[in-house]
């Protein structure tokens, strides 16, 4: 899905995209970031209309913004260093526009 169209929903899943994600994810691709991946793992197959999608949306969007806040504690009190060491997905990025 285009990002404008995703938008225009509300960043919200609908059972249909559930079932596209994992059926994506059976071909082996990775299709949640790692901090989501457990949620997803324990709800991608109880999710059984578009109510449940939306509600499987907002808990991993909470758990995206509580990241978020995470790194940037982390980032305020201990600079990027320790996020490089610990977490290398961000050595190819400026913390700057990822922890705002």
């Amino acid at each position: 899905m285009c990002s404008s169209c995703n938008s225009s929903k509300n960043n919200q899943f609908t059972k249909s995209d559930v079932d596209e994600l994992i059926r994506i994810e059976e071909s082996g691709e990775q299709v949640i970031s790692w901090y989501s991946q457990a949620i997803w793992d324990a709800i991608k197959h109880t999710i059984k209309n578009d109510a449940d999608a939306k509600f499987a949306s907002s808990v991993m969007a909470k758990c995206h913004q509580n990241v978020l806040n995470i790194l940037s504690i982390i980032y305020k009190k201990t600079g990027r260093d320790f996020l490089i060491m610990n977490f290398r997905f961000l050595s190819q990025a400026q913390p700057e526009s990822i922890l705002r």
